[in-house]
């Protein structure tokens, strides 16, 4: 799961993280430009013409004050900002310059992703100054560390180097990773697609995170203890479900809003909360690929946890399903002609209606009309007086270049007069 914590600012960029296996993608609102009336402290970090955001990052199990925080970070990334338009400039004109034609907007939201290398599991600390030994022992006992954490700040620079003040810092604690579910499978039918897969673990992990029946648990159960490092964090094991949709073909290109540079994208899954079980259902497009990947995750909230992908599954479903037949066919004789009237099929992707035509004799009845009507009669007046004829009728759906068809309806026999 993609979990988010956001900090949202007057004068100092507002951060969101999101923690997804090995990366971690830090969202920053760049505060925006500089507006007549405000506090004259503020314009050393608003007035600038161009500058940049660095965004730093430390790993740490007890966080240190924050004056001492940026002693232990380095820079995971840099934003260039564009400054404000040139006096007598066009309403969204920029200036193309290499230094400025990439550089995000004031007031635009970026997202970074930084990849964790082994450094990034150390943890870092501030020295310990030396002081004198107390004069009386103590049995204080020293105080024991927090969880491993990735720390991040934000910290904007003017076009001459002068910094703004650091936002407050966001973090996410760095835990294990779930493994990832195998053996995703895909279905469809008429109405739906199913997306299957088998649990993470297997049937052992199944099992063992299978909760307990309610006479199984102790009366009293305290707060759940923070994971260990290296521990998933405790929860039941769920799943979120991620899908790729190829462009409609019959769907003019949608406008795509520009993103600013930098902007990584990242994916939402397609229900509001973590599924228990192991099984999707989803809704059908026909000739549409559609492509799915399943991620396990662990923990609830800003703690939990999601693992790698599983492998793409994909599929082209095809409309190959035939429309339910037409009922209560029956027929009324005149002179010259036989008038035939239905009830329509129940299927909504139904385009029209073939009658069937032949005489007791024949094994086989051969189509009257050479184009479906779309109506739910039809009059026969190709007809000779004193032969029998046997009717049935077919409905067929819209899919083309071959429309399926469905079983014939009740058959009826008239004699023509």
């Amino acid at each position: 799961m993609t979990a988010h914590s956001r900090m949202r600012l007057h004068d100092k960029p507002a951060m969101t993280w999101s923690l997804s296996d090995d990366r971690r993608s830090v969202r920053m609102k760049l505060p925006p430009l500089p507006v007549a009336g405000l506090p004259k402290p503020l314009n050393v970090f608003l007035k600038f013409d161009a500058g940049t955001v660095d965004v730093f990052a430390f790993t740490a199990t007890t966080p240190p004050p924050s004056a001492r925080a940026l002693e232990l970070a380095r820079v995971v990334a840099t934003v260039p900002v564009a400054g404000p338009p040139a006096e007598g400039a066009l309403a969204g004109q920029r200036p193309r310059t290499p230094e400025v034609k990439d550089a995000a907007a004031p007031g635009a939201t970026v997202t970074v992703r930084e990849l964790l290398d082994p450094d990034a599991f150390v943890p870092k600390s501030l020295p310990v100054p030396l002081a004198p030994p107390p004069k009386t022992p103590t049995t204080a006992k020293p105080e024991t560390p927090g969880a491993l954490r990735r720390f991040y700040i934000a910290v904007a620079f003017s076009d001459r180097g002068r910094p703004g003040p650091q936002s407050p810092p966001v973090e996410v604690v760095l835990t294990a990773v779930p493994d990832a579910p195998g053996g995703i499978e895909l279905a469809y039918t008429a109405d739906e697609a199913v997306v299957s897969w088998e649990p993470a673990g297997g049937l052992l992990g199944f099992l063992l995170d299978s909760p307990l029946p309610l006479d199984a648990l102790p009366d009293e159960a305290g707060p759940a203890a923070p994971p260990a490092d290296g521990a998933l964090p405790p929860g039941p094991t769920r799943y979120n479900v991620y899908r790729d949709l190829a462009p409609d073909p019959l769907a003019l290109p949608a406008a795509v809003a520009a993103l600013p540079p930098g902007t990584v994208v990242v994916p939402r899954p397609l229900t509001p909360e973590p599924l228990a079980e192991l099984t999707f259902t989803d809704t059908v497009e026909f000739d549409r690929e559609r492509c799915y990947t399943i991620r396990t995750v662990r923990g609830t909230g800003p703690s939990a946890v999601e693992s790698v992908p599983t492998d793409r599954r994909c599929v082209t479903p095809v409309d190959v399903f035939a429309p339910g037949p037409p009922a209560g066919l029956s027929a009324v004789v005149r002179e010259g002609a036989i008038s035939l009237i239905w009830e329509s099929s129940p299927d909504a992707d139904v385009w029209g209606y073939v009658v069937l035509r032949g005489t007791p004799a024949d094994a086989t009845l051969l189509p009257l009309n050479a184009a479906p009507v779309l109506e739910t009669q039809f009059t026969d007046t190709a007809v000779t007086a004193g032969t029998r004829y046997v009717y049935a009728v077919l409905a067929v759906d819209s899919r083309l270049p071959v429309p399926n068809e469905s079983a014939e309806s009740n058959r009826v026999e008239e004699t023509a007069r």
